[in-house]
């Protein structure tokens, strides 16, 4: 049995043994503890109403003041929902079933009924009656929440839509009337229409399936929209149903996408890094990059040429079409010319370039340069374009730049008209450029085979040149990592480490930003504060540092030892939260040479707070973010041998 309540019951009656009767029922010790105020006249029955609201009312249809069915109209109006059970005569079933129709809760007739009957009359429509103001306030609810929800909303029943407010109209193009009717499922995008009707009839059976999630429903335009729904089930005049609140994520959406193509020029560039890493030779490097190139462009056609700077010539040294590797010295030679060539044109602008519409773009030129399906350049004279015969419709070119200067182009070709956009050309200019530095170290990488004894040194030109990129495109941290390398090999040498392990961490300090090659120059140079999406792009560079460096058979674990440089003992760093023993060594020593030079060193967003200031922001997290070793080492470098660093910090 439930817990039990006092309740308080108004009995009208004029007849004092009725009265005295129901009194004494009340009162033989039920569960219930009865409050029994009593009335002989509507007059009054109003006023105690009006003045001390009952939760049940016992009502005698015939009293001095007001007969009949007329009693229950005028205390039903003044009752505020407070169940009415109307005493009636044993021969008045019909009137007492008017009654009931009027707004009556019950009836019990008189002589008719014992203290139990009573009693359980009385609880019942003081119940009833609670349940029907509940479903009654939640009508209400409902209807106040369809006229002013920010979100959308939608009520379900038997897959139609029964209910709908005037926003669902901004989401979806009809109007709420209009929606009303249409089968739900039709409102969704094919592509999500499984899984979103699949959590819908599991809900309706009875199961708990994620009641937030996101799908792409359809316009009246035929357009699709990202929504974030939040489902649950109610109760929808009387039969179940299922509510859906709906919001608009467009604009989120966007941004998230932004965020991802961000991502992936940015893991493409890093990818590309990694495998021309251990490349050597013009054709492994070309064929090394055409394989990743295609993994992320169309390329039907794909040409890679080279600039003699002293002969003014533009080479072709790798052509693929269609997939298929081409002899490039069937390709002509062109010359360094303003009005001949498109490609002169990314040379002596340094500025890569998209040609939605080939034609219509080399048509402006005095000589025309076809790519065949045979791999071949033709040069022709101007046709129109029901003459053209082009195997490329639409171009990117991106110039390969190495130390500020061209040394070659990029080119991908496409049979579709505006087959790119300026997006892929950002990407494929990144790539051009990581191809330019492994096109330039590779020729140093060979010179050195040559002489085994110049092999480290090679191999530290590399290390150094891959540390530059980073910092060439950043001018405010420039020889940051040279810096942070200098200073945490002094840290290693101070705490006593082989000279082997010095020279690892002091390889770690050169390459230990090299993840930021991919993230936009407008981003590393941004005076002002970043953006959250912006900030996430930043965090991201130590994993791409590490996907760059992990399959580079270092002799030290400089991968694991870049990837935690921003990591920290009390577990606030990044990427993973790591804390304590989790992190190496090697990354805590990074960690504070990488802190000290930062603070000393000007920033686009800040200037130079000085080394002072450096060392104070170490000492202050001594031991808790800081490994403790690692901060004395730093300090008495500072403080007792004189340390200072051999490129001088930005000021």
């Amino acid at each position: 049995m439930g817990p039990t309540r006092d309740l308080s019951v108004l009995l009208v009656e004029d007849n004092p043994g009725d009265a005295h009767l129901i009194q004494m029922y009340f009162g033989n010790g039920h569960r219930e503890t009865f409050h029994l105020r009593v009335v002989d006249r509507i007059s009054d029955a109003i006023r105690e109403v009006e003045e001390n609201a009952p939760d049940a009312i016992l009502l005698d249809l015939g009293l001095p003041d007001s007969q009949g069915l007329e009693t229950l109209d005028r205390i039903f109006e003044k009752s505020d929902g407070a169940p009415i059970v109307v005493l009636t005569g044993l021969d008045d079933e019909e009137l007492a079933l008017e009654a009931i129709q009027r707004g009556a809760q019950d009836y019990l007739p008189k002589g008719a009924f014992d203290d139990i009957l009573l009693v359980r009359t009385v609880r019942y429509a003081v119940e009833r009656s609670a349940a029907e103001t509940l479903a009654r306030r939640n009508q209400e609810r409902y209807e106040r929440l369809f006229e002013q929800a920010n979100e959308a909303v939608l009520v379900v029943q038997d897959e139609h839509i029964i209910g709908a407010n005037p926003t669902a109209e901004e989401i979806f193009g009809w109007t709420s009337n209009e929606l009303i009717g249409k089968r739900f499922e039709n409102l969704v995008l094919p592509e999500d229409r499984d899984f979103v009707m699949n959590r819908h009839r599991r809900r309706m059976e009875g199961e708990d399936p994620p009641s937030r999630y996101e799908f792409r429903v359809v316009h009246r335009d035929g357009h699709p929209r990202w929504v974030e729904v939040s489902s649950g089930r109610t109760e929808w005049k009387g039969r179940l149903a299922n509510l859906n609140l709906l919001t608009d994520i467009g604009e989120r959406k966007k941004s998230e996408q932004q965020t991802e193509r961000l991502l992936t020029r940015q893991t493409a560039v890093n990818e590309l890094t990694l495998a021309l890493g251990t490349r050597t030779g013009t054709r492994e490097i070309c064929a090394v990059l055409y394989e990743h190139v295609k993994s992320v462009l169309d390329t039907d056609g794909f040409v890679v040429s080279f600039f003699d700077p002293d002969s003014e010539l533009i080479r072709a040294g790798w052509v693929v079409i269609e997939g298929v590797e081409q002899d490039p010295s069937r390709v002509p030679v062109l010359p360094l010319e303003d009005d001949r060539s498109i490609q002169s044109r990314v040379i002596r602008t340094g500025q890569g370039l998209y040609v939605p519409d080939w034609y219509e773009t080399v048509s402006q030129y005095r000589y025309h340069y076809t790519l065949t399906a045979s791999g071949v350049v033709e040069e022709n004279e101007p046709k129109s374009r029901e003459e053209w015969k082009g195997f490329v419709n639409s171009a990117l070119i991106a110039p390969m730049i190495y130390r500020g200067s061209v040394i070659g182009l990029l080119q991908l070709g496409s049979h579709e008209l505006d087959g790119y956009d300026d997006q892929d050309l950002e990407m494929l200019s990144g790539l051009a450029n990581v191809a330019a530095i492994a096109l330039r170290n590779s020729e140093l990488v060979i010179q050195s085979q040559t002489q085994a004894a110049k092999i480290r040194e090679a191999f530290e030109g590399i290390i150094q040149t891959i540390s530059r990129t980073t910092e060439t495109r950043d001018p405010y941290t420039a020889g940051h990592q040279q810096r942070v390398a200098q200073l945490s090999a002094a840290m290693a040498e101070t705490l006593g480490l082989d000279a082997d392990t010095v020279e690892g961490v002091r390889v770690a300090g050169t390459v230990h930003d090299i993840g930021k090659i991919g993230i936009p120059a407008e981003i590393l140079s941004k005076p002002g504060k970043l953006t959250e999406t912006e900030f996430r792009i930043i965090q991201a560079h130590c994993e791409s540092a590490f996907k760059i460096l992990e399959s580079v058979d270092f002799p030290w674990p400089i991968a694991e030892a870049v990837f935690q440089h921003h990591e920290r003992l009390d577990g606030s760093g990044y990427p993973r939260g790591l804390s304590g023993d989790e992190i190496t060594l090697e990354a805590r020593i990074l960690g504070v040479a990488d802190v000290v030079e930062a603070m000393a060193s000007h920033r686009p967003y800040r200037p130079a707070l000085g080394i002072d200031a450096a060392l104070d922001e170490i000492k202050e997290h001594n031991g808790t973010r800081f490994d403790k070793q690692a901060v004395e080492a730093c300090l008495a470098l500072f403080d007792e041998r004189g340390f200072h660093f051999d490129e001088p910090v930005s000021s």
